[in-house]
């Protein structure tokens, strides 16, 4: 059987092609494996300020607004959905119970990384009570932000 240079040239080029796609193929398929490390961070709390100035409290006073700001000191978004207000008078003769604060204070808020976000809504009164609340005159009454 006698084979012309055509047939040669067509049989030899098959053989090339097959024999470069078949390391194509085994390099695309060549196993392998690899290990990456990631690390989270930690939430540095937020800085919760009361910007709203007080006048002095006393019994029969209206209620006086709380408001002021968020201010975060951490590179992502932090959601804020409420503040909690508590009251400390350092008194032992005239606690928190004399005072009344509207506490959770919704804010719902996202405050973007290394910025600021305002929060309002909260109020405190004095209690008018029909006892002697000469205790109270002159107490520091300081308020106690927390945020959830």
């Amino acid at each position: 059987m006698r084979i012309n240079k055509r047939a040669a040239v067509v049989v030899t080029g098959a053989i090339a092609a097959l024999a470069i796609a078949g390391t194509a193929f085994a390099f695309w398929t060549a196993p392998g494996s690899g290990k990456a490390d990631a690390s989270t961070s930690d939430t540095k709390p937020l800085i919760i300020t009361q910007t709203s100035e007080l006048k002095p409290l006393a019994p029969g006073v209206a209620p006086q607004p709380l408001e002021g700001t968020l201010d975060n000191p951490n590179d992502a978004t932090v959601h804020v959905n409420s503040l909690t207000v508590k009251v400390d008078t350092n008194s032992k003769t005239c606690g928190a119970e004399n005072f009344t604060v509207v506490s959770p204070i919704s804010v719902s808020t996202d405050v973007v990384g290394n910025g600021t976000g305002n929060w309002s809504g909260g109020s405190i009164a004095f209690n008018n009570t029909d006892k002697n609340q000469d205790a109270c005159k002159n107490v520091k009454v300081q308020l106690v932000y927390s945020s959830n």
